[in-house]
This record gives C-alpha cells, sequence and structure tokens, in this order.
C-alpha cells in the first residue's frame, strides 16, 4: 500500500469543492428561507395584521392595510358571523350567538385588540 505524502495533492481536497459547498448551502436556504418564514406566521416586521380564527383554527390572515372593506363572513359552530372592516377599523355587524357581546364590543383598530364570540367560537384580532 502506497503511502501518501503530505504535499500530496491526492491527500488534499481542492478549495474548489469548499466555495461550491457552500454557495450551494447558500442557495438551498436563499430558497427555502422565505416559505419558512411565511409558514411560521412571520410578517416580516412591525406590520398589523387582521387575524380572524373560527373553532381554534386561523380562517383569515392578512396584513390590515391590504384587508379591502367590506364584511368577511365567519362560519362558526352556531352559523355565520358578519366581520365588517370599514375606515381602517374592524368590527362585528351580526352574530348567531344570543347574548351578542361580540357585537356590543365595537370598533377594535390597533395591535392587541380583540373581539371574541364564545358561543360562535370566532376570534378577531390586530397583533403584529
Amino acid at each position: 500500500m502506497a503511502k501518501m505524502n503530505p504535499g500530496d495533492s491526492r491527500s488534499r481536497k481542492s478549495p474548489t469543492w469548499y466555495v461550491a459547498g457552500a454557495i450551494l448551502l447558500l442557495s438551498i436556504v436563499a430558497l427555502l428561507l422565505p416559505g419558512v418564514l411565511r409558514a411560521t406566521g412571520f410578517s416580516g416586521g412591525n406590520e398589523l395584521m387582521l387575524v380572524i380564527s373560527a373553532k381554534g383554527q386561523v380562517v383569515y390572515r392578512k396584513p390590515f392595510k391590504d384587508v379591502p372593506e367590506g364584511i368577511i363572513p365567519v362560519t362558526g359552530p352556531l352559523g355565520v358571523t358578519q366581520v365588517e372592516v370599514a375606515g381602517r377599523k374592524v368590527h362585528v355587524l351580526h352574530s348567531p350567538c344570543d347574548n351578542h357581546i361580540c357585537m356590543n364590543t365595537g370598533w377594535i383598530a390597533q395591535e392587541g385588540q380583540i373581539i371574541v364570540c364564545m358561543p360562535n367560537q370566532v376570534v378577531v384580532q390586530l397583533t403584529k
């Protein structure tokens, strides 16, 4: 069996392989990063988001500045809750629950504000 000398080019990897590997690794990270950020709910900064959940699942998530004015129907166990967006604020216009606490909450327009309809399991929140 032949012994390799430390100066033998066969005993060392070429720096070209390290550069190619680093480029490949960075390319893979660059391709996967946007999808991972989107999947984890990262909004990319301090952007105010309108998030609506029904039965514990997010059914609507959008930057609040991009939400068109109008009614967003949200189906819960009791029926459809109507969420209205107008003038950069949001409220529950109608809900099939009996006590209508969600409707009486009124309009919300700032981060951290929330409207909850417990009987119909609908949550409307503004978050970053």
